[in-house]
């Protein structure tokens, strides 16, 4: 009978996670069916780019010349196209697949280990799923996914109290980003010091070590934050591309009411919450790792929503109903707004220009989202883009950069591009919507009536300057 019982429950687990992994799958196929050949965001260029040579030690490109510190992805893209004879752009579209569905199937089970309900679990991973932040994982080249699935299976592998293996996979998770790094420490540390693992401490120094050491060779880095506000990247339905559902955080709420039911047994989830919602404060892509926690409170939420009295049952099904429509719709319009993201073909005709008609020295400026498409894709330097970490000059840039843009002063806009070398200065609609109002505002002023300032490329509202 007991036999018996298990196997029931093991086919259970089985058709639950199939169905997730299948629901799963089709929405990030679509995603990048629906996207074509190019890759989505500037991003998946960036590391397009780099994985061609993973162990360069200096980046002559990013920020027209910088240091650059090894980053495990990239190899990892390397190695996976070479091995299995595809190219780069596939492999970039391949992997944050694998490692996306992999992370649902290790997360089910490390719910189940838990002790978390079948249908709490199958909740969880359907939320999960649907999220913006998991679809911009499982269908964008990032270097966030893979520390995710390596954290997971840690805490997994911890709960079976395979500590030694857990620790080799959190050791891991560090070649893939300072910022995973600092998260692997805190967590580490939290659940060491919980569970008073005595490894632990060995392992934090290592983790420490691996931390600062970036540091003590490029020194303290400048940081800059996003022009949106906390609450507008938070949820993806105000515009945060690693957003989440606004849908799913109101469920989170009656989630964490739940667990307040027993306390203080439940601090590490609090104390997690807290700190991730911190830390992307600072750096949003940690809300790839937050939505995680988001989705299991949410499933305890909407559990909680079903089961609990209500004054009418038509209220509790239309409410129950408007909730469910919500999160589908936030991930409908998620889907759509992430395959119509940069590059399309407008700038990739625009960047094949600029590669046949400059030399391969030449310094092109522009937003810094369009950083990584002048570097990828014209092959050519750009002034700044987005990785901003250990970036040389950083804040100066970034002040030259807005007063280069809002100035009608011709000496001052001469200045300031003989400063930086800059060869030629690339104008998208994406840029022009974020900087200017008036066609005639700022620099767009100079460049119109100028001599300094010579258009050589205009097709589609796509503009290249070139700097006399």
């Amino acid at each position: 009978m007991e036999m018996e019982k298990k196997y029931i429950n093991a086919g259970a687990d089985l058709i639950s996670v199939l169905f997730v992994v299948i629901l799963s799958a089709t929405l990030l196929l679509i995603v990048n069916l629906q996207r074509g050949e190019l890759l989505i965001g500037d991003e998946a260029y960036y590391h397009l780019r780099i994985a061609e040579n993973p162990f360069m030690t200096y980046d002559q490109l990013s920020f027209s010349g910088r240091n650059h510190i090894f980053n495990a992805w990239h190899l990892m893209l390397n190695i996976f196209s070479k091995s299995f004879g595809i190219t780069l752009e596939n492999a970039s579209k391949i992997l944050p697949m694998i490692f996306a569905l992999a992370s649902l199937v290790v997360f089910y089970y490390l719910l189940k280990k838990t002790g978390l309900s079948l249908r709490a679990r199958i909740f969880s991973c359907i939320i999960l799923a649907l999220s913006p932040a998991f679809i911009y994982a499982g269908t964008v080249s990032n270097d966030f996914i893979v520390p995710v699935f390596l954290l997971l299976c840690a805490f997994l592998l911890l709960l079976y109290k395979k500590s030694f293996f857990s620790y080799l996979l959190i050791l891991i998770a560090p070649f893939f980003g300072i910022f995973h790094g600092i998260i692997t420490l805190l967590f580490t540390a939290i659940i060491g010091f919980r569970y008073g693992l005595k490894r632990s401490y060995f392992i934090l120094a290592i983790l420490l070590f691996m931390i600062i050491w970036p540091f003590i060779l490029n020194g303290i880095p400048s940081i800059e934050f996003n022009n949106l506000s906390f609450i507008q990247e938070f949820i993806s339905d105000f515009g945060g591309i690693y957003g989440i559902s606004i849908f799913a955080v109101f469920l989170s709420f009656f989630g964490l009411s739940r667990l307040w039911e027993k306390k203080y047994q439940n601090f590490i989830i609090y104390l997690s919450l807290v700190l991730l919602a911190i830390l992307a404060i600072f750096n949003t892509k940690s809300l790839l790792y937050l939505n995680f926690i988001i989705a299991f409170l949410a499933s305890l939420g909407l559990i909680k929503l079903i089961s609990m009295k209500w004054e009418s049952d038509s209220i509790k099904t239309l409410s129950l109903l408007i909730i469910s429509i919500g999160l589908i719709f936030s991930t409908v319009t998620y889907m759509n707004q992430i395959k119509d993201k940069n590059p399309n073909q407008g700038t990739i005709d625009a960047m094949n220009f600029l590669r046949e008609n400059s030399n391969k020295d030449d310094i092109v400026l522009s937003y810094h989202s369009n950083g990584h498409f002048i570097s990828a894709l014209s092959e050519r330097k750009n002034f700044m883009d987005g990785e901003f970490f250990f970036a040389p000059g950083l804040r100066e840039r970034n002040e030259d950069f807005y007063k280069l843009m809002y100035t009608k002063d011709l000496k001052e806009a001469i200045t300031l591009t003989k400063k930086y070398g800059i060869d030629y200065i690339y104008i998208d609609p994406e840029m022009r919507g974020k900087l200017w109002n008036q066609e005639d505002e700022g620099i767009l002023f100079l460049l119109k009536f100028s001599t300094t300032f010579k258009k050589i490329y205009n097709k589609n509202g796509y503009e290249i300057y070139g700097v006399e």
